[in-house]
């Protein structure tokens, strides 16, 4: 009896620690499916070889995810100008009117940084849609260069049958927010 109890206790023991095990690997899948859609993204402009150098991070852009058609959602677009000469940033060009720009830098000094948003409102619209957005950078030293950037998102009306799961899972995924580091 005695040895099946010990049995039973470590059948007991190694269960809880699998339940532990699943409940950080959800934790961890939780947290890795919310970064993915980070809600900010930033360009660096620098000199790479005497050439203009243009990044952008995450390389995927805008990536607003599946969008309610009744809400607004904005990104953060962080500029970093890592030359030693100021930068000028032309019209900032939407790929869609559903998509709004508000603190647009016109000029961004030697070194210095700014932050734009980019504001998705989905009122009106309905479905996938894949652009580019087109931010001309010009410097006296290296001329006009043109950053395309991706912009992605998919607009789902809330009072569809098929959207009414993926509402309230957008709902949910709002209500949770991961650390961002």
């Amino acid at each position: 009896n005695m040895d099946m109890y010990k049995f039973s206790k470590n059948t007991c023991l190694r269960t809880n620690t699998h339940r532990q095990a699943g409940f950080a690997e959800l934790i961890l899948f939780l947290f890795l499916s919310c970064a993915s859609f980070a809600s900010e993204i930033t360009i660096t402009v620098r000199s790479e070889n005497g050439n203009l150098k243009t990044t952008l991070l995450p390389e995927g852009g805008l990536d607003y995810g599946k969008t309610l058609s009744t809400e607004k959602k904005t990104f953060s677009m962080k500029i970093e100008n890592g030359l030693s000469e100021d930068i000028s940033i032309g019209l900032w060009r939407s790929p869609c009117p559903c998509l709004d720009f508000k603190n647009i830098p016109e000029n961004i000094k030697a070194g210095g940084k700014a932050e734009a948003h980019a504001i998705l409102d989905g009122t009106g619209y309905e479905g996938q849609f894949s652009k580019y957005m087109i931010l001309p950078i010009t410097t006296e030293s290296f001329g006009e260069t043109k950053l395309f950037i991706p912009v992605n998102f998919d607009i789902v009306n809330e009072n569809s049958s098929e959207n009414v799961i993926i509402s309230s899972q957008i709902k949910k995924d709002q209500e949770f927010s991961a650390p961002v580091f």
